[in-house]
């Protein structure tokens, strides 16, 4: 910045100062006028001198005021700079201004305008260059989202795709046999045969469990003979050990049960019936007998599959 520029920018500032000076000593507000004639009226002065005094001091304040205008017309190249951050970082220190300059310009606030202006402006180029990248590429989806809701599957198609993926991982289980039947009612009704010892009765609504029933391998719930008999799904079996076995599979059932992941649910459900195929010939994995009571182990752990009687389950997953 040149002496000329540096001495017309003191110059305004000094005139500033003047303006303060002044409105001070009078102690009036521009905007409270009334205020002023009633400590007037309280002095003993008349309105009509307070009011040619207020005049006075406006008019000297409108030519003050023009005073400023004109020197800040004469120097249009430091106005129009004033918002670029390449010239308020380029502007010398405040030491460098004359002494009633320094007076009348808090420094600190000064610098934080300079920073602020240069924040400023490095933001605005960053934004004009980043619309321009953005613009050389548009994002764009991939595919065009289908927005028509999915057509619900019958209990058929739901069976038959079921059915598909039971038989898949089926190797894996020999020891158990499928039947699948329709119950549009009901929904899809899945018997597993446990190697020729027990049979039960699973209720699904495509891949979840909905309820489960174990009864010895003769006694039938009429799935294969409901155009002759009522379906019978629910009636307990009549023997013990099945009772017992029907309250494990339903803890079992909620154990397993995955809202997110039904046919993987659905799947180690069907590992853990399985297990059971060993129920009259694996010993209790605690006590190390096969019967207790006049029943077998009929709980299988649902980690590793091991074998315990009700009251050795009982004692072995209680902490001590």
């Amino acid at each position: 910045m040149g002496d000329t520029t540096r001495n017309q920018l003191s110059a305004i500032l000094d005139n500033l100062q003047e303006i303060e000076n002044s409105l001070s000593r009078q102690n009036i507000s521009l905007v409270d006028y009334r205020t002023a004639i009633q400590n007037a009226r309280e002095e003993g002065v008349t309105v009509e001198d307070s009011a040619n005094g207020l005049r006075r001091i406006l008019e000297n304040l409108d030519t003050d005021l023009r005073d400023i205008e004109k020197k800040t017309a004469d120097t249009p190249s430091m106005i129009s700079s004033l918002g670029l951050a390449s010239f308020l970082c380029n502007v010398p220190s405040i030491g460098a201004m004359s002494g009633a300059a320094v007076e009348s310009v808090n420094k600190s606030l000064y610098e934080e305008l300079i920073s602020t202006y240069s924040s400023t402006e490095r933001s605005r180029e960053y934004s004009a260059a980043a619309h321009n990248a953005l613009a050389q590429y548009p994002f764009r989806r991939g595919t065009k989202p289908n927005l028509r809701p999915k057509r619900a599957e019958s209990t058929e198609e739901s069976r038959r795709n079921l059915e598909r993926y039971i038989r898949g991982f089926s190797a894996m289980l020999p020891t158990l046999t499928f039947f699948f039947y329709d119950q549009p009612a009901m929904g899809t009704i899945l018997e597993v045969i446990v190697d020729r010892i027990f049979r039960v009765v699973i209720l699904l609504r495509g891949s979840h469990i909905e309820g489960v029933n174990v009864r010895g391998s003769e006694e039938q719930h009429n799935l294969g003979l409901k155009e002759l008999r009522p379906i019978d799904l629910w009636t307990p079996s009549g023997l013990e050990v099945f009772r017992q076995l029907t309250r494990n599979a339903q803890a079992a059932m909620l154990h397993f049960q995955s809202p997110f992941l039904p046919e993987s649910s659905l799947k180690n459900y069907l590992q853990w019936l399985n297990s059971l195929a060993t129920l009259f010939s694996t010993p209790c994995r605690r006590c190390g007998k096969y019967l207790d009571n006049g029943l077998p182990p009929t709980f299988r752990d649902y980690k590793i599959l091991q074998a315990y009687h009700e009251g050795c389950r009982i004692l072995s997953f209680t902490p001590s």
